[in-house]
């Protein structure tokens, strides 16, 4: 999906002890890529492929918050 411009919402709620692998290899990804990686909850991280945009405000209050 990331190959295809898509952006992914991963949700490792249920994976928590390989959360950081992860989490490790899809910023790999999105690096290569020039996309980013935003955590939006506890265990879940949205996936943006370069050449998009995602903002707004819930971004930064969830980022204060989580200090990710």
């Amino acid at each position: 999906s990331l190959l295809d411009r898509k952006t992914v919402i991963l949700n490792l709620e249920y994976v928590p002890n390989e959360t950081r692998r992860f989490v490790d290899f899809l910023s790999g990804v999105a690096y290569a890529l020039n996309g980013q990686v935003k955590k939006i909850a506890v265990h879940t991280f949205l996936i943006i492929p370069g050449g998009l945009d995602v903002s707004g405000d819930i971004f930064d209050d969830i980022e204060s918050e989580l200090n990710f």
